[in-house]
């Protein structure tokens, strides 16, 4: 009659009979009781029904804990692991005579001795897991802390790089702006002047707001070994990358390329290549970054712009040769309807950098050049 609803409890089973018969009637009826859904709390001291639990789905051997030293029950029910019989030892307690507990325990068999040796070591190996469970939950409850606490030192390290990232941007932008309202004055003053005392000062204004830069951020410099055609470097008088033509180890020089421009710099002024930052000009125009090449270009092409436009690049391109020391330079404007010539020449005569100019011969281009000499 038992179904699902039905709890069975069971002492002693399969005992008052032969110990391997009553073992298989016992096993039988356990099955039977599985099958028809009960629930079943049994008691045994037969190791053949010990293991068919062990080895049959939906059974559990457990046991109540007994401690071996004292041979005292310690009332404590522990699930998964079977049981052992202590006849011996509590014979031997109670005063059954030794003689006859020696020649019992020869009776025992090897194979019994063997099976209790080894529930043992599962006993004391399922105590071993236990304790090492609770210390990997220790060590994984410290873990998740650790983790909280590196997340937050992370985010704590991005907001302190972006604060010092930020602070750097500012007083780099504060240097430069302050350095360009000083080098516009010292320009002004060598205009009314018509005179170039004012290089000097500038060159080594120029020094100085390098130097200031650098503090500010510092490059990572490139392995001369490494340099070879092809390569790309950072060029600090240019303020950009650049390709590497040729190398003279012998002299310490590179020949570069920066968009249309070919320059010879020594190894001291590159440094490892930066990444293009957004609007940043893939290539550096003549006109527009005259002044801070390292050997200012002799010629300056103004062909296409319009007259407003032309007197801006030119007006560049005369302080970078003022800079630059150079004597004598060319300005390409062709002859077109004469207006952009016309403003060329115009703005020359009231130029204070400008000594002289003239047409250029026919091989110099005629009179779509003009050909200027430089106040000296």
């Amino acid at each position: 009659l038992a179904d699902e609803r039905t709890v069975v409890l069971l002492d002693e089973l399969g005992t008052g009979t032969d110990p391997v018969q009553g073992g298989a009637i016992a096993c039988a009826t356990l099955a039977e009781f599985m099958k028809q859904g009960a629930i079943v709390l049994a008691t045994t001291h037969l190791i053949d029904i010990v293991a068919y639990v062990q080895k049959t789905p939906a059974m559990m051997n457990s046991a109540m804990e007994f401690d071996r030293e004292t041979l005292t029950p310690l009332y404590r029910l522990t699930m998964g692991e079977p049981g052992q019989s202590h006849a011996l030892d509590i014979a031997r307690r109670c005063g059954f005579p030794a003689k006859i507990l020696t020649i019992a325990e020869s009776f025992v068999g090897k194979m019994e001795s063997e099976f209790h040796s080894l529930l043992s070591d599962l006993k004391e190996s399922s105590r071993s897991n236990e304790l090492l469970h609770a210390e990997l939950l220790r060590r994984e409850d410290e873990i998740v802390v650790k983790e909280k606490l590196h997340d937050t030192l992370q985010a704590d390290l991005g907001r302190i790089r972006r604060e010092a990232r930020e602070k750097g941007i500012v007083e780099a932008k504060t240097l430069v702006n302050a350095a360009r309202a000083e080098l516009n004055r010292i320009l002004a003053e060598a205009k009314r002047d018509r005179s170039r005392k004012a290089v000097t000062t500038v060159t080594a204004l120029e020094a100085k707001l390098d130097s200031e830069l650098d503090e500010l951020r510092p490059r990572q410099m490139i392995e001369t070994g490494k340099l070879q055609a092809g390569s790309t470097v950072y060029v600090k008088n240019l303020g950009n990358n650049a390709t590497v033509l040729s190398v003279d180890n012998k002299h310490q020089r590179l020949r570069l390329r920066a968009g249309s421009l070919e320059v010879e710099v020594p190894f001291s002024v590159v440094s490892a290549a930066e990444d293009d930052k957004p609007g940043r000009k893939a290539a550096i125009s003549a006109n527009a970054r005259s002044q801070n090449q390292p050997a200012a270009a002799h010629e300056i092409n103004l062909i296409g712009l319009r007259v407003e436009e032309a007197l801006l690049e030119l007006d560049k391109f005369l302080d970078g040769c003022i800079l630059h020391a150079l004597n004598e330079v060319r300005i390409i404007h062709g002859k077109g309807t004469g207006s952009l010539m016309r403003g060329v020449r115009e703005y020359l005569a009231k130029s204070p950098h400008v000594e002289d100019f003239r047409s250029g011969e026919r091989f110099e281009g005629g009179e779509g050049v003009t050909v200027v000499k430089m106040l000296s």
